[in-house]
């Protein structure tokens, strides 16, 4: 567990892009991925003026499962998911997931 915990942290260390929370709206399969979006509220809604609001993973992503039952659970409790995309808040492109977490508080 040690070692996973040190490659996470080594991970979102040189990980530059855009973190953000949010209530999701929105969870739809394509044919390679999975994408959400969250009411609006989220952190790079607000900068792009609601555009670009959606966040996807590859199907084939070693997480993807992991990840959309973790959307599911929140989606149905309404409680906020925290995302990290890969890059910054930007208006040409959904926003590629790194990585995201629930906190239950």
């Amino acid at each position: 567990m040690a070692c996973s915990s040190n490659i996470s942290i080594s991970h979102a260390a040189t990980n530059s892009g855009q973190t953000t929370i949010g209530v999701i709206e929105r969870i739809y399969i394509t044919g390679y991925s999975y994408n959400v979006r969250f009411v609006g509220e989220d952190n790079c809604a607000k900068k792009t003026g609601g555009s670009n609001e959606y966040y996807t993973f590859p199907i084939t992503h070693p997480n993807a499962k992991s990840w959309y039952a973790l959307l599911l659970v929140a989606a149905q409790t309404k409680k906020p998911v925290v995302i990290r995309a890969e890059t910054d808040c930007a208006t040409d492109g959904n926003k590629v997931v790194s990585y995201m977490y629930q906190d239950f508080k």
